[in-house]
């Protein structure tokens, strides 16, 4: 049957879009909704049951050879770019916890 279609939730996603804004500059966050995505993910079935939001970090780097897309049999990530999505995480989280405290 597939997957059901990626829904994120409304606060999730902004904690997830505050967190990216806090970290990063304006130059490196991608908000183009025009490219298609067919929504289709397995991480649907965990929003299913959790509140979440699904986003995307990139580490396609056309000179290190990494801008390949995921789900590619030659697919391959600039490890020197995974720092960011650990941060971004501890920043997601840090702030749930400082809106749950208050």
């Amino acid at each position: 049957m597939g997957s059901s279609p990626v829904v994120n939730d409304e606060t999730m996603a902004e904690l997830a879009a505050k967190a990216v804004s806090d970290l990063f500059e304006p130059k490196d966050i991608i908000e183009d909704f025009s490219i298609p995505n067919m929504g289709g993910e397995d991480f649907a079935n965990c929003l299913l049951e959790v509140l979440g939001a699904f986003f995307f970090l990139s580490s396609s780097n056309e000179k290190k050879g990494t801008d390949i897309p995921h789900h590619n049999p030659t697919f391959n990530i600039d490890e020197d770019v995974m720092w960011k999505g650990t941060v971004t995480f501890v920043r997601i989280v840090h702030n749930m916890l400082r809106i749950e405290k208050k």
